[in-house]
């Protein structure tokens, strides 16, 4: 089906769904993914030492269900 109908695939394998920009989350998308702020901050603090959502610059949780991090650049 994928094959023939292209825009299929987002409807079978999903999308990756972005939880925090520049700090802030995205309460409609944690709601949509059914994740809490802490599911996020998890995630922030294994994979990059992260303490507070204002030093994750994205949060997207992938399709395969991971949420990947990444952390905002220091500037100076």
């Amino acid at each position: 089906m994928k094959r023939w109908w292209p825009r299929a695939a987002h409807i079978i394998d999903g999308v990756p769904t972005v939880l925090v920009t520049d700090g802030v989350y995205d309460e409609r998308a944690l709601k949509g993914a059914r994740l809490q702020k802490d599911d996020v901050m998890q995630a922030a603090r294994r994979q990059e030492g992260i303490e507070s959502v204002t030093e994750i610059e994205f949060a997207i949780l992938e399709v395969s269900g991971n949420i990947s991090i990444i952390k905002k650049q220091k500037s100076g």
